[in-house]
C-alpha cells in the first residue's frame, strides 16, 4: 500500500511539475520575453533558433530546381469519405441547428453539405505544383541542410490560397501576398531532407521570429522517395 501511495504521489508531482511549467511558458509569452516558437522548440526537446541568425547570402550558393514537375504530397491525412462523413453524423447527434440550417433529420440536405465540405477539405489540403521552372535559392543554412526559397512557387501557392474563404494569403495593389513563406530542406546534393519548413514573414521581435528549425520528419511524407532536385548552372 505503501508503495502504490508512494507511486502516486509520484505521479502527481509530476503533473504538478508539468502544469507549472506549461503556466511558466504561458506567462513569458504574454509578456514578451518568449514566442510560440519557444513553446513548440520546448515540447519537441530541440533547440528554438531565430532564422535571421542562420540566414546566408543566396549568391554564394547554387540555386536549385526541379527535375519534374512534382505534387507535394499532403502535410497531413485526409480521412476516407466514408469515414468523414460518418464523424460529421456522430457530431450531429443531440445537436440543434440553427434555424437557417437544415434540421438534423434531413440526411440528404446534410450529404449534400459534407459532400461540398469534404471537397473543399481535399483543396485546401492539395498544395500547388512545383514546376521544372521555378527556381529555388538557398536562405538559410542549419546543420548542414539547405533551406531554399522560390519567388515562383511562393506565388502560386499564394494564388491558390487566394480561393478559399478564411485563409492567410490577400491582394494588395493588385499583387498575391501571404503572412507565411514557403521553404523546402534540401542536402547540398540536392535530394529533399524533410518537405516544407513554413516560416511567418519577418517580425522586428525576436520573440516572434524564434522557431524549431529542424526538419519535421513525421510531416514529410517521404518526399526524397518522390522527388530530386538539381543544381542549376547560374
Amino acid at each position: 500500500m505503501r508503495t502504490t501511495a508512494l507511486g502516486v504521489r509520484s505521479l502527481r508531482e509530476t503533473q504538478s511539475m508539468k502544469i507549472v511549467i506549461l503556466i511558466t511558458f504561458a506567462l513569458l509569452i504574454l509578456s514578451g520575453c518568449m514566442g510560440m516558437g519557444d513553446y513548440q522548440a520546448a515540447e519537441q526537446g530541440v533547440a528554438s533558433i531565430d532564422p535571421r541568425k542562420i540566414e546566408v547570402n543566396p549568391d554564394l550558393y547554387p540555386t536549385y530546381s526541379v527535375t519534374n514537375r512534382f505534387s507535394p504530397p499532403r502535410s497531413y491525412k485526409i480521412p476516407s469519405k466514408e469515414d468523414y462523413f460518418k464523424k460529421r453524423e456522430a457530431e450531429r447527434i443531440g445537436w440543434n441547428p440553427h434555424p437557417s440550417l437544415p434540421r438534423v433529420e434531413d440526411k440528404e440536405a446534410w450529404r449534400a453539405i459534407d459532400e461540398s465540405s469534404y471537397s473543399d477539405l481535399m483543396k485546401r489540403s492539395k498544395w500547388a505544383e512545383i514546376l521544372p521552372s521555378d527556381v529555388w535559392r538557398v536562405t538559410y543554412v542549419y546543420k548542414g541542410l539547405y533551406l531554399v526559397y522560390s519567388e515562383q512557387y511562393q506565388k502560386r501557392e499564394c494564388e491558390r490560397e487566394l480561393q478559399f474563404k478564411h485563409t492567410d494569403a490577400y491582394l494588395e495593389n493588385g499583387e498575391c501576398h501571404h503572412i507565411k513563406r514557403f521553404l523546402i530542406y534540401l542536402k547540398p546534393s540536392g535530394e529533399v531532407a524533410g518537405g516544407f519548413k513554413i516560416l511567418n514573414r519577418d517580425s522586428v521581435f525576436a520573440s516572434q521570429r524564434r522557431m524549431p528549425m529542424e526538419p519535421d520528419h513525421t510531416q514529410d511524407n517521404q518526399w526524397n522517395e518522390m522527388v530530386h532536385f538539381k543544381a542549376n548552372s547560374n
